[in-house]
């Protein structure tokens, strides 16, 4: 073989080559995984959550034969919406996915969940089960049984002790100077 054979040889194969790799239909997953988002990062006791999900679906139908419009995946049904911490599970609600493969649930976080930021929502489908965490704080501010803010009855409380010292100072001023008035 000569040397032009050869680079006519070469060239004519990375030509084709090229020509061919951009032909190749390329691998594509249709279906996202789910996901979820909470409207807030976290609450005390029996505070609600509003959890929003997405992408539920029930099996992934992404392969098909050129031409032919992919063969439509039903949606998840049955999604049961977790409160996790410790170990230990507790369903809040089951729920179903829309036509638009989301949905839209309101939970309420246990009152029996301790304070502390180990812990997490979850909506297990039957194609993942995405999480998000979630804090759960102390309560609510309120001391319990009077329906007031904590800061308030005590900055009163305060407030009391300041004002019966102060009465008080003038009259032991009087004892010590004059003796019996």
């Amino acid at each position: 073989m000569t040397d032009l054979t050869r680079k006519l040889a070469f060239g004519l194969g990375l030509i084709g080559a090229l020509l061919c790799w951009g032909w190749v239909p390329t691998a594509a997953a249709l279906c996202a995984g789910p996901a979820i988002s909470l409207d807030r990062a976290g609450g005390p006791p029996s505070a609600v959550v509003v959890v929003h999900g997405t992408s539920f679906l029930a099996g992934c139908n992404d392969t098909f034969g050129p031409g032919q419009p992919p063969v439509p995946t039903p949606v998840d049904r049955g999604i049961r919406i977790e409160f996790r911490q410790f170990g230990h599970a507790q369903t809040l609600a089951t729920v179903d996915a829309g036509q638009d493969y989301t949905f839209v649930a309101k939970v309420t976080i246990p009152p029996a969940a301790v304070e502390g930021s180990a812990a997490e929502i979850a909506a297990v489908g039957s194609n993942g089960s995405p999480a998000q965490p979630v804090t759960v704080s102390g309560a609510a501010g309120n001391l319990a049984g009077t329906g007031g803010p904590a800061w308030q009855l005590a900055g009163a409380g305060f407030l009391g002790v300041a004002i019966a010292l102060l009465l008080r100072l003038p009259f032991r001023r009087r004892r010590s100077l004059g003796g019996n008035v």
